[in-house]
């Protein structure tokens, strides 16, 4: 399992990268701050993410612009992806209603985290179930 996080908070990442391994140990998880480090992934990486989660408020381009620069993408644009935020407005979810992309915030609970990182590899593969 390959995740592309894109997301600027620290400690959002730090628990997210802890939980992923913990339920994918032999998965990889990939990072990006900003847009300048997505396109560095996206140049330099060897294997494609099977999914990609956008948080909505980066600094520089937002999260709705690298959505809509994701969607059109050749290789970039047939991968899943999720609106990732700490909001549930429901501007955002019609950010990625538009976008024509899953929307998740993240979740409070561990639990629910839990199940939303466990949910990603049907995600990816949903022809695998």
């Amino acid at each position: 399992m390959r995740v592309l996080l894109i997301d600027d908070n620290d400690a959002d990442h730090r628990f997210f990268q802890l939980l992923f391994n913990e339920n994918f140990p032999q998965g990889e998880l990939l990072r990006a701050k900003d847009s300048d480090s997505l396109d560095d992934i996206m140049k330099n990486s060897v294997h494609l993410p099977e999914v990609i989660l956008v948080d909505l408020n980066l600094p520089g381009k937002d999260g709705r612009q690298i959505l809509g620069e994701l969607q059109k993408h050749p290789t970039y644009g047939g991968i899943p992806k999720f609106v990732w935020t700490s909001s549930s407005s429901p501007q955002d979810k019609k950010v990625a209603l538009d976008h024509g992309v899953g929307f998740q915030s993240k979740p409070l609970e561990i639990s629910e985290y839990i199940k939303f990182i466990q949910s990603l590899e049907v995600l990816a593969n949903p022809k695998k179930v």
